[in-house]
């Protein structure tokens, strides 16, 4: 299962790399560099929750497989993206996220003792992601946020 899951984002970086191989310039680079930040970002949300979460369940491993599914649909735009698959990936990049946030959801759950540094991760990945929205900017989660560290000093 994480061997498949590395294929998917190897596969990932052969589409980026074959982006970058078509037009080797500095737009080229910053075409490049665009598209490998969220997909640097997708892999090690990801890494970084199963490598502080083990779980081995049925709803687990169905959220990962739509955590995978949902890369490959980013790899599958990369090729268009700066055309007319733009919405694709972002569509792909926003669905990635947010599975990350139902995982830690679960985890802080099913986890007393990790709950503050679950909650925690799912509250900023939420209201990063829609910050990150350029349409709609959630205010109400930055307030959270911001008395949320007011509280805790």
């Amino acid at each position: 299962r994480d061997w498949f899951f590395v294929l998917v984002l190897f596969a990932t970086a052969i589409q980026l790399g074959n982006l970058l191989s078509k037009d080797v310039s500095l737009l080229g680079f910053v075409k490049f560099a665009a598209l490998f930040i969220p997909i640097w970002w997708a892999w090690t949300g990801i890494t970084f929750f199963v490598t502080r979460f083990v779980v081995d369940d049925v709803w687990h491993r169905l959220l990962l497989f739509a955590q995978m599914a949902s890369i490959a649909a980013l790899a599958l735009s990369i090729d268009g993206v700066f055309g007319d698959l733009y919405q694709q990936f972002v569509f792909a990049y926003v669905i990635a996220r947010f599975i990350l946030v139902l995982l830690y959801v679960r985890a802080a759950l099913a986890v007393p003792a990790a709950r503050p540094l679950a909650a925690g991760y799912a509250c900023l990945l939420y209201t990063s992601d829609a910050a990150d929205e350029r349409s709609s900017v959630d205010l109400g989660g930055r307030r959270i946020i911001k008395k949320k560290n007011k509280l805790e000093l």
